[in-house]
């Protein structure tokens, strides 16, 4: 067993003890741990439901415009979802990887995006995944070096938001800041931020009811930042060189 964050272990009741407890994830939220069943954290759990219902209305959106920009955020937020889930339910850093992967997937999608809006050379499939690889690789090695590798994916946003800066300041310099519109990017950075504040809270415990069903800081995160992916796809799908 491998527990260099002080994170309380599972008893053997849970059909998940020798997978959690042989890696323990690096951080306990303030919801409390369910040692009976196959769901850990249940509101953690299941408030990942949220993501599916956002990428069902992507995907909705992709069946009426054909649009593969649409296509790539269903996949990509169905796979935040999904790896959230099973972690929160595991309560294990094996899966914990595998979510942070998704993020990464996520936050490199519009990396991704911003870069083919800049005809930027680096805007290749290989330099995204070698941009997830890369963040995985230190996830792994910040784990047993005790560090708290969250901030890997803020570094990843503020890199995506700043790319996003750079075109937009580019299209004005072009005068063309009145072929698009900013008002979905900054909705879906208001539902983050307010997301990233309950999140904060509970980690801090600033604001815990560990046995409350749903006041969990941590899953209203996730239905906040579900909400934020739905307009970093609006934004996205109205650009016309993301189209194909």
């Amino acid at each position: 067993m491998f527990n260099p964050f002080n994170v309380p272990v599972l008893n053997e009741t849970s059909p998940w003890a020798s997978l959690a407890n042989w890696a323990l994830p690096n951080i306990k939220w303030c919801e409390a741990t369910h040692h009976h069943g196959w769901i850990t954290e249940p509101a953690n759990t299941w408030s990942n439901l949220a993501y599916f219902l956002v990428a069902w209305l992507i995907y909705a959106h992709f069946r009426s415009s054909r649009r593969t920009v649409s296509l790539y955020f269903t996949l990509a937020t169905v796979n935040v979802g999904f790896w959230s889930f099973v972690y929160h339910a595991s309560y294990s850093f094996v899966f914990q990887i595998f979510d942070f992967i998704a993020m990464y997937v996520y936050v490199f999608l519009l990396i991704f995006l911003n870069l083919r809006r800049l005809n930027h050379a680096l805007g290749t499939g290989l330099f995204f995944w070698c941009g997830v690889a890369s963040l995985t690789a230190a996830t792994i090695v910040g784990y047993f070096l005790r560090m708290k590798f969250q901030a890997l994916v803020l570094l990843a946003i503020i890199s995506a938001l700043a790319l996003e800066y750079a075109v937009s300041a580019r299209l004005r310099r072009n005068h063309e800041s009145r072929k698009f519109s900013l008002t979905n990017l900054f909705l879906g950075m208001s539902f983050l931020f307010v997301g990233a504040i309950f999140s904060a809270l509970d980690v801090t415990r600033a604001i815990c009811f560990p046995e409350h069903p749903a006041l969990q800081g941590h899953a209203i995160w996730h239905c906040l930042t579900a909400v934020s992916l739905y307009y970093a796809h609006r934004h996205y799908s109205q650009f016309a060189v993301l189209q194909t």
